[in-house]
């Protein structure tokens, strides 16, 4: 009240004419008093002042005081900053929340105008684009196949201003979908009319109609020439009729091939697509967290000093999903203690789950690592962009995320040599596999690398169809994965006969070869199999043989494999497996069984879900978490979508064929394989007197398949009865009606 006393003194009271009264007069200070306490009850009092507002007594000793120390500008200031100060204490008005608040304001208002710049200059730019490629569609007179990003664009005749209204009109280019562009007729004299020109035509001689156009397939135009052009397209039609005085058999023939033509589509070189078709990543906000964590830090010392442990935190690294406390433990504390007390740093610190890393690899440091309160979104433009993978030679390198530090987790298929992905349902493991098939198709051009999709879940990959990389569609029979993994196997071996023959060691020796002389280049091939479960509870046999001859062997003729899967059990991920993919990847999982049949060792159980992941690639020591690049289904359609509209994508005929050629091709190996071993199998069963798959593995040394496909062709053939349960199947034919069989074979060959 006091400041607000004196501010209305100052504003109101001329210091100069208050002082003036009382400079004449004995005692001026006791005057001025008994005058300020005089006005503070009665304005009106010293008609010299007017009617001021002093703020009575208080406020007049205070205002001139301070008035006689810092003037008259001086004296307001102090008393608004001593006015601010008593605000900031009575209301606990905090200076650094205030300003952290405001910070974080003017951030994100920073970064929504940033985005919103971008956004305008991305449409801009895919506008012009757009007008570019019209353009030159329209200067080449070719066929444009209609899609999603090209879109027909009307040429406004706009040369010449000064025309009238019907030659304007008469020049002007209609679209229509799926017919023709009208082709535009020049004139000899712009201004006249429609009489002078019916005049030149000669009377009585009848005008043959020009033929209609051949109909193109729906979903294709042609792009008329532009007016300028008009005079040379009148000559070549013109020229075309003189020249049409065949039979009607020939003129037929050029008319089936203008349409054959217009069927098919020029070619257009590969355009890989423009990183933004996919979703802008959004700046970081770690001004309120930066606080949280410097918190967390000191509770985490004061944690395990309750338990007698001293150690001090010498490093904090927030990340996407994850902080990392670098933990320094004192002298004579030994690690085991620190590692043990996991659950109980949990409930001190109020965490979600807890993860030690001891040590850090490289670092004389324990790592403690705490979720963070929200998981920052790792958008997969971001690290597209990033120039760790924009300069990265190799054209099957892959981006998974970012680490705890927030640098991007590379992945390079061609050393890695394979890659397993295991985790539970949600985990992100799906959304791993799009984001690394998206690094490719950003990078790698159809030539480079090739892809084979199985998937026997359907709704995974099969949106893939139609892109330029993929050898045949999507597979998702799980026979026909299994002959497509055995397509390999030989497309394998053909490489390594092609290596021999150019006494070269891998694939990029070979194309170093062949491009010398001039040949074709042998692309890479990536093989991604989403659930590989599925494929194992079909043909697990076929399907892990498949899978041990590839992993072992077919690094160098430049083939890779990507195996995923939902159910890390042994029975799916079996040792042969294991043994041959030594680069993984572990999202959660329920239970450190599951962890350390991915990992060999524990740590997946305790991570976060929703992209939370290990990766351990051959050439770390440890896993390295982080978080998975995060694509929606909608930016891979996009994407895709521009990849069928700009390249048309065309199978291998020749492995389609393979593929579904196989299956015929093993059931006739089966089928003879069991027809060698009928016989002896048929005289174990008469010998036993009863027949069963486990006597049949037993006696025969096979295994269970081939015991109970020996069991099923007995009964097809009648030698033994229907099964009955827990009771051995009854061996109906007799010994002397099986050497009757028997010779009567014989006698037939």
């Amino acid at each position: 009240m006091l400041c607000l006393a004196a501010l209305f003194h100052i504003f109101t009271v001329d210091q100069t004419t208050f002082r003036s009264l009382f400079d004449q007069v004995e005692k001026p200070a006791w005057q001025a008093v008994k005058a300020l306490w005089v006005i503070g009850t009665d304005p009106t009092h010293y008609p010299a002042l007017g009617q001021p507002l002093t703020g009575g007594l208080a406020g007049g000793l205070a205002a001139t005081a301070l008035h006689a120390i810092g003037g008259r500008i001086g004296a307001p200031l102090l008393l608004i900053a001593l006015l601010l100060i008593q605000i900031i204490l009575i209301f606990d008005v905090s200076i650094r929340r205030a300003a952290g608040s405001a910070r974080t304001a003017f951030h994100d208002t920073h970064t929504k105008v940033n985005d919103a710049l971008r956004e305008r200059v991305r449409v801009i730019r895919e506008r012009n684009a757009r007008a570019a490629e019209a353009k030159a569609g329209r200067e080449d007179g070719t066929d444009v196949i209609e899609a999603q990003f090209d879109h027909l664009v009307q040429e406004d005749a706009t040369d010449d201003t000064s025309r009238e209204p019907d030659s304007r009109e008469e020049t002007d280019i209609e679209v229509t979908y799926g017919g023709w562009l009208a082709a535009p007729h020049a004139h000899a004299h712009a201004d006249s009319g429609h009489a002078a020109q019916d005049a030149d035509i000669p009377q009585g001689e009848p005008v043959e109609p020009e033929a209609p156009p051949v109909p193109l397939p729906a979903g294709i135009v042609r792009i008329g020439l532009p007016a300028g052009h008009a005079d040379r397209s009148s000559d070549d039609s013109t020229a075309g009729k003189q020249s049409e005085s065949g039979d009607d058999k020939t003129t037929g023939k050029q008319g089936e091939g203008k349409a054959a033509g217009a069927k098919k589509a020029r070619p257009r070189p590969y355009q890989s697509p423009p990183p933004t078709l996919l979703r802008p990543a959004r700046a970081a906000n770690n001004v309120a967290n930066a606080i949280t964590v410097n918190s967390l830090g000191r509770k985490l010392e004061e944690t395990l000093a309750s338990f007698g442990i001293a150690a001090k935190v010498s490093n904090i690294t927030s990340g996407p999903s994850i902080t990392r406390f670098e933990l320094i433990p004192g002298p004579g504390i030994k690690v085991s203690r620190i590692v043990s007390l996991s659950d109980d740093i949990a409930l001190s610190l109020a965490a979600v789950g807890v993860r030690i890393e001891a040590p850090i690899p490289g670092k004389s440091a324990i790592g403690v690592e705490i979720p963070n309160k929200e998981t920052a979104m790792v958008a997969l433009r971001g690290l597209i962009e990033a120039k760790e993978f924009q300069q990265f030679p190799s054209r099957l390198c892959a981006v998974l995320g970012r680490d705890i530090a927030g640098q991007p987790i590379l992945c390079d298929l061609t050393r890695m040599p394979h890659l397993l992905i295991a985790g539970a349902t949600g985990s992100g493991k799906s959304v791993c596999i799009n984001a690394l098939l998206m690094s490719v198709l950003f990078r790698a051009h159809p030539n480079e690398v090739k892809l084979i999709l199985i998937d026997p879940k359907v709704v995974e990959l099969t949106m893939y169809n139609g892109i330029p990389h993929l050898l045949v569609p999507v597979v998702t029979d799980p026979k026909k994965a299994s002959n497509a993994l055995i397509w390999a196997v030989n497309e394998m071996n053909n490489r390594y006969r092609k290596f021999s023959e150019r006494s070269v060691r891998d694939v990029s020796s070979y194309n170093t070869a062949v491009e010398a002389d001039g040949e074709e280049k042998m692309p890479l091939i990536l093989i991604v199999i989403d659930e590989l479960a599925d494929l194992m509870a079909s043909s697990p046999t076929e399907v892990e043989d498949s899978i041990a001859r590839l992993t072992a062997m077919a690094r160098a003729a430049g083939i890779h494999l990507v195996i995923a899967t939902q159910r890390p059990s042994v029975d799916v991920i079996t040792g042969v497996i294991k043994a041959n993919i030594p680069s993984r990847i572990a999202f959660a999982v329920a239970s450190q069984v599951d962890s350390r049949t991915i990992l060999d060792m524990g740590g997946a159980e305790k991570l976060l879900g929703k992209g939370d992941m290990l990766y351990f690639p051959q050439s770390s020591p440890k896993p390295i978490r982080g978080q998975g690049a995060m694509v929606t289904d909608a930016e891979v359609e996009t994407v895709i979508a521009f990849l069928k509209a700009q390249n048309t994508g065309e199978y291998d005929s020749n492995t389609a064929e393979a593929i579904i050629a196989t299956p015929m091709a093993g059931i006739g190996r089966e089928t003879q394989d069991a027809d060698e071993l009928l016989p002896a199998a048929v005289d174990v069963v008469i010998e036993a007197g009863y027949a069963s798959v486990s006597l049949l593995q037993r006696r025969m040394n096979v295994g269970y398949p081939r015991a109970a496909r020996l069991v099923d062709r007995m009964q097809e053939a009648g030698y033994v009865g229907p099964f009955e349960g827990s009771k051995p199947r009854k061996v109906i034919i007799s010994r002397q009606r099986w050497m009757e069989i028997q010779s009567g074979k014989e006698e037939d060959s």
